[in-house]
């Protein structure tokens, strides 16, 4: 293994952390919302954040690591 290929394969590491953690974030946000939209009591304002914060979680999930550490990360909406 090359100092390159050692390199790239601790910047995909830190990039999988990094979107674990971002993963983590939104649960975390978005976890009271989730309960209130089961039990049909979610307000019209918070419906409109947990879609923006799921569209997010997506766009999350489909970010390739293996292109670290050239990563654009997308925006988190606004909390």
């Amino acid at each position: 293994m090359t100092d390159t290929d050692a390199q790239h394969a601790a910047d995909v590491e830190a990039a999988n952390q990094q979107k674990q953690a971002l993963l983590d974030n939104a649960a975390e946000v978005t976890s009271d919302w989730k309960t209130e939209l089961a039990l049909g009591i979610i307000g019209d304002e918070d419906k409109v954040s947990l879609i923006e914060w799921m569209n997010y979680t997506k766009a999350v999930k489909a970010v390739d690591t293996s292109t670290a550490p050239d990563i654009t990360w997308p925006t988190p909406p606004a909390a």
